[in-house]
């Protein structure tokens, strides 16, 4: 097998040596309770740990929420020129 053969497809987890995770976001070692769990991937955690999880899922949220209340305040104006 080759060197290029080798390193086709994604990096292995990051494990150190005292078993701490590597977050994908933050770049911090964290130890394995400190992400969720999560079956199919190789580690049996995610990638990211809770905090940076935590953190990203409010800003998808958040931003729902503010296309929500322009699209509700379109209908309401579309509804009043009516």
């Amino acid at each position: 097998m080759t060197e290029q053969q080798k390193s086709v497809g994604r990096p292995r987890r990051a494990v150190d040596d005292q078993g701490r995770l590597l977050c994908c976001l933050c770049d911090t070692w964290k130890d394995p309770q400190e992400f969720h769990a999560k079956t199919n991937s190789s580690s049996g955690r995610d990638s990211r740990c809770k905090e940076c999880d935590r953190e990203r899922r409010k800003a998808t949220w958040q931003k729902k929420q503010r296309a929500n209340r322009i699209a509700r305040a379109l209908r309401a104006s579309a509804a009043n020129l009516m």
